[in-house]
């Protein structure tokens, strides 16, 4: 399942909590589908944020492949980093 698949599972979700609560549809005697849902958004709710928050820096990468950096780019800044940290701990 991809993260767009996730978003959308968690956006139905909320939607059945709050058909729920504002009484448009009754729970069936015994129903944990509630009591389950609101378990899981609280379980998902900082996930819910990190997936939003992807999705919305790919779309942007999407409309201006120059926000991005390359893989190049990245592993030399990396490697830059891990010289400055060692170099600092030398010096420790």
């Amino acid at each position: 399942m991809d993260a767009s698949e996730e978003v959308f599972q968690l956006v139905e979700v909320k939607r059945r909590i709050a058909e729920v609560e504002s009484g448009r549809v009754e729970l069936v005697p015994g129903d944990e589908v509630l009591v389950r849902a609101r378990q899981l958004l609280a379980a998902l709710s900082d996930e819910d944020e990190w997936v939003t928050e992807a999705l919305r820096r790919d779309a942007e990468i999407e409309g201006n492949a120059s926000a991005a950096i390359s893989l190049a780019e990245l592993d030399s800044y990396t490697q830059s980093r891990r010289k400055c940290v060692r170099a600092a701990d030398d010096r420790e």
